[in-house]
């Protein structure tokens, strides 16, 4: 599965670039055959954090972002959002 990131006005960290595939399997749990998916991180200002990301497996397509102040906690909330939308589709 391709997965793309991108930050903007930001370094993604190994730490945090880990931390995103750890959580993207979550998702590979309901959707196996990902087809596409990319997550773009971006610093606002000095305290928020901005994820976006858009997945796509098939005939299942998802669009998601949030704001935090953390990074970890975005991609969580992210990850959440996703993952709802994923399994309302396929029902």
């Amino acid at each position: 599965m391709p997965l793309k990131l991108t930050g903007r006005h930001m370094t993604i960290t190994d730490e945090t670039r880990l931390y995103i595939e750890k959580k993207v399997n979550r998702l590979r749990r309901l959707a196996p055959k990902i087809d596409e998916m990319s997550i773009t991180l971006s610093k606002t200002n000095k305290l928020l954090v901005d994820v976006e990301a858009s997945f796509r497996a098939g005939k299942i397509v998802a669009q998601a972002s949030t704001r935090a102040e953390h990074t970890h906690e975005a991609i969580d909330v992210l990850i959440d959002k996703l993952e709802a939308q994923i399994t309302k589709a396929k029902k």
